[in-house]
């Protein structure tokens, strides 16, 4: 926790629980997770600096070739290449 600059025992026990939490989709094969909060608050911050394993989309439109496979060039979709895909809505 502390690469990611995150010190655990400034937080309490609930709180701990809620950053562990958001953590899972590194260690769970198949897990689906919607983080839904507020601007400011980490929701992006903890991907990006975890691991090389996650892509981050900022609002950007993902189409079905772009998130599984592209049949016209058979490249493998971003489900296929990183463990963690987080996108963030554009509100």
């Amino acid at each position: 926790m502390n690469e990611m600059l995150i010190e655990l025992y400034s937080y309490t026990e609930e709180q701990q629980n809620n950053v562990l939490l958001r953590l899972l989709p590194l260690v769970q094969i198949n897990l689906n997770m919607m983080e839904l909060a507020s601007k400011g608050t980490g929701k992006s911050f903890i991907y990006t600096n975890l691991s090389r394993y996650v892509w981050l989309n900022s609002g950007g439109a993902l189409t079905q070739a772009q998130l599984f496979m592209n049949l016209n060039t058979k490249e493998v979709g971003l489900v296929g290449k990183y463990d963690v895909l987080a996108v963030l809505a554009q509100t």
